[in-house]
């Protein structure tokens, strides 16, 4: 699993600082040693996904940004969220 932490830190101020987003990325264990396969929840719009043909070599940063592709393409397209299975 991949978690990316999102914090706010008012001023640089580090005692201050909150958490105020948090993604996690899980491997479904469909892919292979070239191209992975994942399924995303975001915190705290409870937002869900998956991400197909991840190219492995192309690293974390860029699976990061697909998820962030598709999560908010999937919000230009509808006004819900889909819920986040507890």
């Amino acid at each position: 699993m991949i978690r990316v932490t999102v914090e706010l830190v008012p001023l640089g101020v580090e005692r201050l600082r909150r958490t105020i987003g948090e993604l996690e990325v899980f491997n479904d264990g469909t892919g292979d040693a070239a191209v992975g396969n994942y399924r995303f929840r975001m915190f705290p719009d409870r937002r869900a996904g998956r991400v197909l043909g991840h190219r492995r070599a192309d690293g974390a940063w860029a699976l990061i940004r697909q998820v962030l592709d598709q999560s908010q393409a999937k919000r230009r397209t509808t006004t819900s969220t889909q819920a986040v299975p507890p």
